[in-house]
């Protein structure tokens, strides 16, 4: 069962990230609480967000060994023809989250010569003159 929802099928699934999560230097050590935004569910670390219309939602936490592999991953996938890096983040913040995510995501987009164009609405055949 896909931790994201089913739609994108993707390799990453529970027991993958509960792994990387319990390997993680960092996330192995996270205290949780009831009043804390952290929350383990069937051995996942997720945290509280603020959702649409002020929900709070929980969103899983992704360990450092997964990021790139995820931006790899969804990069094309998820925003279809290379967006760039908004709808890219906007898109995957509402099912994951790592500490300078944003960050993360704008640098790996800015070394994508597709999402510099499609941002730029400049067509396929403009990078290629």
């Amino acid at each position: 069962m896909c931790v994201m929802e089913e739609e994108y099928h993707y390799r990453f699934d529970a027991t993958l990230f509960k792994r990387a999560q319990e390997n993680d230097p960092v996330l192995k050590h996270v205290k949780v609480n009831e009043e804390g935004p952290w929350i383990r569910h069937k051995g996942i670390l997720y945290i509280k967000r603020p959702g649409i219309e002020h929900k709070e939602v929980k969103v899983i936490v992704v360990p450092h060994i997964l990021q790139q592999p995820i931006l790899e991953h969804y990069h094309g996938q998820i925003t279809g023809p290379h967006f760039g890096r908004k709808k890219l983040y906007m898109t995957l913040k509402r099912y994951i989250w790592w500490k300078g995510m944003a960050r993360h995501v704008a640098d790996y987009c800015s070394q994508c010569i597709r999402c510099k164009y499609e941002t730029l609405k400049l067509g396929p055949k403009a990078i290629f003159k």
